[in-house]
């Protein structure tokens, strides 16, 4: 749908944002009996969802159905106790309360949850809700149910503008289209804009921690808008600068690579050739990424031999790279020649000599060879004594030719931004609603810490569906009058 230059609008709830946590906002508010319309400056809806995999729920219809007990109470108090109770326990709480409705709510759409999966090995109880196709399926599904019950989705469109009267109250939104300027009179505004992942300005202002060297994975586009036009009408922040990151990411991005890296057989040298961690930590990429950073350099490397290498052929990956990108359990075909790409571009060295290597990652020449040597004695005598690595990954490096993978960590997105309350309220300075301003999603904060919750998986995507839904009823009962 488009809008004509200078046209102006009427609408009950401006959704800014057609993503993962938009769509089921406008859904949700139509289902209140409120008309919604959806801006979304990109042309096509879905993204960060686009690339989710799965999303956390607790005591679903699908669990239920599985016979798996993952009850809401036990998962907020580990919720809590993962982030230190740097989270406000109100909005992580109405968030996993809301969770196991929101597949119903799938559900009665037509898609039927048949698997929930591990993220990381022995993960109990299993939150992982994985549809066929995965995150771009439902966004196709919420896509399809919004035109259907014509709720309106100006594409290519971007929001410029809040407006709010002399009390303070959201009036409208001022948008810019491919035909111009267009004015959207509305009570209430939900901002699902995704964060500020893209836009490096405000990467280095509000994120110390932010390096070059991160790869930058997520859907393009993420650019703050939401966060800009808050923080104009006084809202307060919080968690600005918690950042989504994983690792290990390779230089330059290749999911194959990436996959060989984080291999749990593998071992994983800083640039003086020393371990700094036990490397099966790469079941949980979003802790890894905190020991890889804490390298001089934030570079790393991780060293295999050939042996590793056909077994990897042979086998496929034991911990690969999601189902999206590089599976588990399977054969892998071509690897050499995805290996010598990646040398070729200077992200990884082989060589018969882990001399040579260790001169190549920037180390001392026998630093490598005084590590391996260690940790080929821990593997003959199944423990790993300084580490205390899991004595079925320990995997001797003694066949040549050995190889070096150069890796970082990946920024996915951003995890802080807006201060909202459980009602997704936005909060001014005084912790007081923007009366009619909602956000949800990554444009907030509050609902993760510094470190993303792999105990509850997919909490990302299943926090902006979740939220969406929140705010939108909340705002239907704001403009009807019921609050």
């Amino acid at each position: 749908m488009a809008a004509k230059k200078g046209s102006k609008m009427k609408a009950d709830i401006v959704i800014i944002g057609g993503g993962g946590a938009g769509l089921p906002a406008a859904l949700a508010a139509y289902e209140k009996g409120s008309k919604a319309l959806v801006l979304e400056k990109r042309g096509m809806v879905g993204g960060n969802a686009l690339m989710a995999e799965g999303f956390f729920a607790a005591e679903s219809p699908a669990q239920k159905r599985l016979l798996i007990d993952a009850k809401k109470d036990d998962l907020f108090k580990k919720a809590l106790d993962y982030a230190h109770y740097k989270i406000d326990p109100r909005i992580v709480r109405v968030f996993i309360n809301r969770s196991g409705d929101t597949v119903r709510w799938i559900e009665e759409k037509g898609i039927r949850f048949n698997r929930i999966a591990p993220f990381y090995p022995n993960q109990v109880p299993l939150v992982w809700h994985i549809v066929e196709g995965h995150g771009a399926t439902l966004m196709k599904i919420f896509e399809k149910e919004c035109k259907e019950k014509g709720i309106p989705i100006l594409r290519k469109t971007r929001a410029k503008e809040i407006w709010v009267d002399d009390t303070g109250r959201v009036k409208g939104v001022k948008a810019e289209g491919e035909e111009g300027e267009i004015e959207i009179e509305a009570k209430s505004a939900i901002i699902a804009t995704g964060g500020y992942a893209s836009n490096k300005e405000l990467l280095k202002r509000y994120c110390p921690e932010h390096l070059e060297m991160l790869e930058e994975s997520g859907v393009p586009g993420m650019d703050g808008d939401g966060l800009i036009m808050a923080m104009e009408l006084g809202a307060d922040t919080a968690g600005l600068g918690n950042l989504h990151m994983v690792g290990p990411a390779p230089f330059p991005q290749n999911w194959t690579i990436e996959a060989v890296a984080g291999e749990p057989y593998c071992i994983w040298v800083n640039q003086k050739g020393k371990r700094f961690i036990d490397e099966t930590i790469t079941f949980n990429v979003f802790e890894a990424i905190n020991a890889i950073l804490r390298q001089k350099g934030r570079i790393c490397f991780a060293i295999l031999d050939n042996k590793m290498k056909e077994d990897i052929v042979e086998h496929g990956f034991i911990r690969g790279c999601g189902e999206l990108f590089v599976p588990r359990g399977k054969k892998v075909e071509g690897l050499d020649k995805e290996l010598s790409r990646q040398i070729d571009k200077g992200g990884a060295f082989i060589s018969e000599s882990l001399e040579e290597i260790s001169a190549w990652i920037g180390a001392p020449r026998d630093a490598l060879r005084e590590t391996v040597d260690e940790y080929n004695v821990f593997c003959d005598r199944r423990y790993d004594e300084i580490f205390v690595k899991d004595p079925q990954y320990l995997q001797a490096l003694r066949i040549p030719p050995f190889y070096a993978i150069k890796f970082s960590g990946a920024l996915i997105g951003t995890m802080g931004g807006i201060k909202i309350n459980y009602r997704m309220e936005v909060l001014n300075k005084a912790d007081d609603p923007i009366p009619g301003l909602y956000a949800v999603g990554a444009d907030t904060g509050g609902w993760e810490s510094d470190t993303y919750c792999a105990v509850l998986s997919g909490s990302a995507f299943g926090f902006a569906m979740n939220s969406g839904r929140i705010a939108a009823e909340n705002a239907s009962d704001y403009i009807q009058g019921k609050r």
